[in-house]
Formats: structure tokens, C-alpha cells, sequence
């Protein structure tokens, strides 16, 4: 089963303001046996200024999407085995109007229904295409790596179960095993039905909250159930399938889980953190770069790896960091001090707008792919320190424990 949906860059030239953006297409399987996650991106010929551009160019962008179908759904019918870097490269042929794709070409023009033992696509563009169940041959040939259907919530996060592991909320098959206790809790709210995603909301966010509470579990668990979910629809809003949700759990409490159970041994402390901030990395510039970001997470307060990735010389005004939570869609704004100034101006370049070069300006690296590189320095760098544990969300862990320890009010007004 591949996910399928199109999505829109922004351009980030500081020299060319006027560049415009770029529609791409983004192309997801999970492994199989709780493996890591495989995401290919393919850019397309579109551009435009903005993501208005996925509305106004939705005929030639549906078009690209039943290419995209088209093309699965010959490596699919050839009854050999195929990876999604296949795939990727004969839509890229398929695109450039590659003469040995051009009965592919060809079908896609046409108008019929898209097996959804193939694919799935996104929710922007979902209701462009009509859909069959899987041909009998289909059924024993299909490279489906999960049993559950993403429309589905349940069946997402059975999806999402592979994808999240390493996402640096939580690893291994500890997090898998908590991720399906939420599909499990998710069926038993339900009673055993299928959830599908037209039926979320916020109303549908309440009665799950209320419903937790009737069971009688504790705050931290409902807290943590709670907390899973709004990772998974945001992660459903990322892939189109559903819309945005980010006030879909205010005045709800999702975040009791992260401190809940934590040993003071788990979350580095003063004295490490100072101790990785001198750690000499001069001489492994992809370790440094990881040190570097994990240091300004904790100076801007604890941010996620995929929110410091993202970040553009366009979020810093004046002395200030604005951005939006990836997972969740909240606004953020934070002071930013000396140190983390010093950090984002020795990783300025040029020709990048970006402000730490984890991801490169044409999409080529993917993040999914990074962020398992940045996992595994992190423990390089833990080994170094005497933390061999450390992982790069503990930045956020470390700032929330040690704030926890100071009384700031008295600080700021103290004689």
C-alpha cells in the first residue's frame, strides 16, 4: 500500500525573491515487521507563489496523481518484486514523457477506478478519483505492508505505527506496543467499528476525552492516550486526510505523559548539558551540526527535531523565533538569546535559507531519512558526554526539568 498526495515548497532564495515554489509529490510505504518508513519525493512541473497553486492547477495535478497511480499499478500487475525507489524512477520517466512509459502515459488519460489494495491518496485530492476493492490477483500478489486501511483511524495508526517509532517521541517496540494500545482503546470507544476520518472532529476529540475519563484510568494515562492521538491526526492533517486540527484538544491535557515515570538519571542535567555544549566536534561536522541543533531546541525552550529542520531565516524577526508546531499547527514565539544567535549564525550560508543545513533546498533529502542519521549521532554524542541514552527530544525534558527547579518570577525581580 503507498500513500500518495501532492504538497507545496515555498521557494527560499535569498537572492531571487520572486522565485516561485514548487509542487511536489510525496510517495510513502511502511516497512514491514515495524521497520523504518520509506518516503520518496518527485517534483513536479507546477509552480506558483503560494499553495494557492494546489487549488488552481488541480486539473494538471490530479492528472500527475493518476500518472503516479499508474505507474504502482504496473510494477504491482508484473508480478515482481519492487521497491519505492521504482517507483519513484519510473514517475520521474512517466513525467518526462519517457517513450519506454508511454502506455503508461497512455491509461492515465483515461478515466477508471483506482484499486485500493494500490494506493491511497491524500484527503485534498481524494474525492477526484473513484475507487475499486482488490482484484483476486491482486490479493495474493499485493505489496501492502500493513493489514489496516489508512482511510480508517484505527487503521492509520496501525499505519502510523511504523512511521512514529523512530520520530523521536518515543523508540523502538516499546512505542509500537503503545501506539497499538491507542487502536485497541480507539476500537473499544467505538465498539469494534471502523472509524472513519469524515467522522473527526472536534466534538468526536471531546466524547474520546470523556469517554477515557469514564473508564476510571489515571490523568497521566488519559493524558498520554490523548497525546498519541493528536500525533496521529496531525500526521492525518500532513497527508490531506483530514482538516486542521490543532483546536481540536484545547483545554484537553496531552502532555502529562511526557514527564509521567521519569527517572532524574533519564533527563540530562545541568552539568551534562554543559558538558555536550563543550564536547570538541570541530572535526565531525555532522556531528556538530546535530549538537549545535540539539543545544538551540533547548535555548528556544524544547523544540521537536522536525520543527528546528524547517526553520528559515523567515521565522527570525528581530530578536524574536516564530514558527508553527509541524504536528500540531500552534504558533510559537520565542526570544531568542545570544547563544542561540551564535549558533544559527555559524551555520548561516549562502544561497540556503534555511538555518541549520539538515535538509537541502531542492527536497532531495528527506527527512524521515535525516532524522534517523540525527538519532543515531545523538547517541554518538551521548557516548562522548557519558550519556549513551540521549536522544534528541530530550532537549525538550532537559529545559522542562531544570525550568522546574527555578522559581523565575523571583529571579527576575530578586534584589
Amino acid at each position: 500500500m503507498f500513500l500518495i498526495g501532492a504538497n507545496f515548497r515555498k521557494a527560499r532564495s535569498k537572492k531571487d525573491k520572486e522565485k516561485q515554489g514548487v509542487v511536489y509529490y510525496r510517495i510513502t510505504i511502511p516497512k514491514s515487521s515495524g521497520g523504518s518508513p520509506e518516503e520518496r519525493v518527485v517534483n513536479s512541473s507546477v509552480r506558483g507563489g503560494d499553495d494557492g497553486v494546489l487549488d488552481a492547477e488541480r486539473e494538471v495535478i490530479v492528472g500527475d496523481l493518476r500518472l503516479l497511480y499508474c505507474v504502482v499499478e504496473r510494477l504491482e500487475d508484473a508480478g515482481k518484486g519492487f521497491t519505492i525507489d521504482d517507483v519513484a524512477e519510473g514517475f520521474r520517466k512517466a513525467l518526462a514523457g519517457d517513450v519506454s512509459m508511454k502506455n503508461v502515459i497512455a491509461k492515465s488519460k483515461t478515466d477508471f477506478p483506482l484499486r485500493r489494495d494500490i494506493v491511497s491518496v491524500g484527503r485534498k485530492y481524494k474525492n477526484e478519483f473513484r475507487y475499486v476493492g482488490p482484484t483476486p490477483a491482486s490479493e495474493s500478489r499485493s505489496v501492502t505492508t500493513t493489514s489496516s486501511h489508512p482511510e480508517t483511524a484505527a487503521g492509520f495508526t496501525g499505519y502510523l505505527s511504523a512511521l512514529l517509532q523512530t520520530s523521536g517521541n518515543g523508540s523502538g517496540p516499546s512505542y509500537r506496543q503503545k501506539i497499538n494500545n491507542l487502536r485497541s482503546s480507539l476500537r473499544n470507544f467505538s465498539g469494534g467499528d471502523s472509524i472513519g476520518f469524515e467522522k473527526i472532529d472536534g466534538r468526536f476529540v471531546a466524547d474520546y476525552a470523556s469517554w477515557l475519563k469514564s473508564t476510571g484510568i489515571a490523568e497521566t494515562t488519559r493524558a498520554f492516550y490523548l497525546g498519541i492521538l493528536r500525533t496521529v491526526l496531525g500526521r492525518a492533517y500532513a497527508d490531506g486526510l483530514i482538516p486542521s486540527c490543532h483546536d481540536w484538544f484545547r483545554g484537553l491535557n496531552t502532555k502529562a505523559s511526557r514527564e509521567a515515570g521519569k527517572r532524574d538519571k533519564e533527563v540530562p542535567d545541568r552539568e551534562l548539558l554543559l558538558k555536550i555544549k563543550h564536547l570538541s566536534l570541530a572535526d565531525d561536522r555532522r556531528l556538530s551540526l546535530y549538537r549545535d541543533m540539539f543545544m538551540f531546541g533547548f535555548y528556544c525552550g524544547g523544540m521537536e527535531l522536525v520543527d528546528i529542520a524547517n526553520l528559515t531565516w523567515q521565522n527570525v524577526i528581530g530578536e524574536n523565533l516564530v514558527y508553527r508546531r509541524r504536528l500540531v499547527g500552534v504558533e510559537k514565539r520565542v526570544r531568542l538569546g545570544l547563544q542561540a544567535m551564535e549558533l544559527i549564525d555559524s551555520h548561516k550560508s549562502e544561497g540556503s535559507d534555511r538555518l541549520f543545513p539538515l535538509l537541502d533546498e531542492n527536497g532531495s533529502k528527506l527527512f524521515v531519512t535525516e532524522r534517523n542519521y540525527v538519532a543515531s549521532g545523538m547517541k554518538e554524542i551521548g557516548k562522548m558526554a557519558g550519556f549513551p541514552q540521549l536522544t534528541f527530544s530530550m532537549n525538550i525534558d532537559a529545559y522542562n526539568r531544570l525550568v522546574s527547579t527555578v522559581n523565575i518570577a523571583e529571579l527576575l525581580l530578586g534584589d
